[in-house]
């Protein structure tokens, strides 16, 4: 069911495709925890608390997973990079086409802020293209304009502006009516429990900020939806879900860091 970008199988967690950062690809690092909970058996098998999350939703309850690739980039609005899924999945359910994004953590933070991501980006080329990609990507999320370089806006962090705004990009390019950003957060004896909780903070409060009118997260639960407009041209409404899931890394994993 799985594939890398050349169209292989992925038959294992030594054919599973490598982040761009190496020091995640380590026992407890999220990119190769990531791989390893869909391979806690002998073969591929979707974990558990990713199927329980979708059966928590009435729009994704009896879906069925078709297909999908880890380390996925979504082309973003403006110049710059793409959006790097850490697993991207597709499916069906009730309204049509689903698509899936998972941006997995063990404790690792998301991103810089959005204020400090267009300083720093404005730093190495002064005519960076980060501010008119961040302005576009929130008044997607938003549906009106924004300043990303403001308050309350600036304080956010960019990858998850990127996370659901490109889960929702990605969804149109399926041809899918729902899209379900879903961040997958893997708990062990080394992971830093002050860093998650300042991760949960931080989901939170982009939440609160950007849907003031979803539902409060919680974990195992998808909230939504909210309906986005997404399109360069003809815009297709898409029905935005997100959700958390914890996965607990085994105790013979855990390494020292």
């Amino acid at each position: 069911m799985l594939r890398n970008k050349r169209g292989r199988l992925i038959s294992d967690v030594d054919t599973w495709p490598r982040p761009k950062r190496d020091y995640q690809w380590k026992a407890g690092r999220s990119a190769m925890e990531l791989a390893r909970s869909w391979f806690r058996g002998e073969t591929l098998a979707c974990p558990s608390e990713l199927l329980a999350l979708l059966e928590s939703h009435d729009l994704t309850r009896g879906c069925t997973l078709v297909g999908g690739q880890p380390e996925f980039v979504t082309p973003l609005p403006e110049r710059g990079e793409g959006r790097n899924h850490d697993l991207w999945l597709t499916g069906t359910c009730a309204m049509g086409g689903l698509t899936i994004c998972v941006e997995a953590k063990a404790d690792e933070q998301f991103g810089e802020r959005i204020g400090d991501a267009i300083d720093a980006a404005r730093r190495r080329t002064p005519q960076s293209g980060m501010p008119a990609r961040a302005k576009a990507l929130l008044e997607l999320l938003l549906g009106r304009p924004a300043d990303p370089e403001h308050e309350p806006w600036c304080a956010l962090r960019y990858q998850l502006l990127t996370g659901i705004a490109g889960t929702a990009i990605q969804a149109v390019v399926d041809d899918s009516a729902v899209a379900a950003f879903v961040v997958q957060e893997f708990c062990g004896a080394d992971t830093s429990a002050a860093l998650q909780q300042q991760n949960d903070g931080d989901l939170n409060g982009f939440m609160q900020a950007v849907f003031p009118a979803m539902q409060p997260l919680n974990t195992g639960r998808l909230s939504g939806p909210i309906t986005l407009a997404v399109g360069s041209h003809l815009l297709q409404p898409v029905q935005v879900l997100v959700g958390k899931i914890r996965s607990e890394i085994p105790t013979s994993r855990n390494t020292s860091r």
